[in-house]
């Protein structure tokens, strides 16, 4: 608190006492000096030192700002990297269903693509003619025994090449699957615009059901094997219709214990085979005495696969509900 006595112009001596957030007037008394005469237009104010003097203690109280504690910053803290531990995952998982809705309208789109290309074909699905389903440019497979074996459109290639799907020419295309940046990083519109028309092969983040046909190639390497969505599989179906496939940890060998897709085609080299996805997606499980009797020999499972399935033009009304396109399962690459 402070004290002060003032003497004003005037036959008035005012005394008050006030704090900083209030004032008050003690007392009002005539004034006159010693000598007779009234005092001049000016003021007097005394203060003593110990009044103006403010409690450390006493500066919080009236809004002065006070430093925080080293305990108080650490408390602060550790809330900030729980909330950060809480919120990063669902904000992760939120993005990831977002982007698998904008996968599931890709598969939509290319399947509608289908169906004009079949329209323009006499009914005809686009045909199965690489190893790879994965690849839209590159040379025919061999066993086609065609007599055009320069690198060319292959595959969903053809759809491209009736341009019904324009050439991508960004991320935003529905050839590439929007979560296949961090799965298949080489996968790029830049590098699929680059190798189209060029002797290199190029590829999309989707692969054909090329063996509605009775195509079956050769096994592929899965070394970098991955998939887009974890632990699920977006198809399209030839009704128009889209659909997931969920996928847990399954054990595949009794010896290493539950392992997912990607893990199982990682650890022995090499992909499942077009013909056993797309029927595992139509099932809506994976049969794993099938998986387990094709890792034990791919080439052998192949071979046996392509003498019972004779090869020959497919129409669309034949394909009826049976998956078209899908996921990658396994591990796109350029040539």
């Amino acid at each position: 608190m402070f004290n002060c006595n003032m003497i004003f112009a005037g036959d008035h001596e005012f005394s008050c006492s006030f704090r900083p957030d209030r004032v008050r007037l003690s007392s009002i008394k005539p004034h006159t000096k010693s000598h007779g005469t009234k005092t001049m237009d000016a003021a007097i104010v005394r203060m003593t030192s110990a009044d103006m003097a403010l409690p450390r203690n006493s500066r919080a109280g009236h809004g002065m700002p006070s430093a925080f504690t080293l305990v108080e910053l650490l408390v602060v803290i550790a809330i900030i990297s729980i909330l950060m531990a809480v919120l990063v995952p669902t904000l992760s998982a939120v993005r990831e269903r977002g982007r698998q809705t904008r996968c599931m309208a890709n598969l939509r789109s290319i399947g509608q693509a289908i169906v004009i290309y079949a329209d323009d074909h006499q009914n005809r699905l686009p045909p199965g003619d690489c190893a790879v389903p994965w690849m839209v440019w590159s040379r025919p497979d061999e066993s086609l025994d065609s007599d055009d074996t320069s690198a060319r459109e292959v595959n969903l290639g053809h759809v491209l090449k009736a341009r019904i799907l324009p050439m991508p020419t960004d991320y935003d295309t529905v050839l590439l699957c929007p979560s296949s940046r961090a799965a298949y990083p080489s996968a790029t519109p830049e590098a699929l615009s680059q190798r189209w028309g060029s002797r290199s092969s190029a590829c999309i983040t989707y692969m054909y059901n090329e063996t509605l046909d009775g195509f079956v190639g050769e096994p592929q390497s899965g070394r970098g094997a991955a998939l887009a969505h974890k632990n699920a599989i977006n198809f399209a179906r030839a009704d128009g219709s889209v659909d997931t496939l969920r996928i847990g940890h399954l054990v595949f060998d009794e010896r290493y214990g539950s392992e997912s897709l990607a893990e199982v085609m990682v650890r022995y080299g090499v992909c499942f085979p077009t013909s056993a996805v797309f029927r595992w997606l139509e099932q809506g499980a994976i049969d794993l005495v099938e998986a387990r009797t094709y890792l034990e020999d791919p080439p052998t499972w192949c071979d046996a696969c392509a003498e019972s399935t004779p090869r020959r033009a497919l129409l669309l009304a034949e394909v009826g509900s049976k998956p078209l396109v899908a996921d990658v399962v396994g591990s796109p690459r350029y040539g």
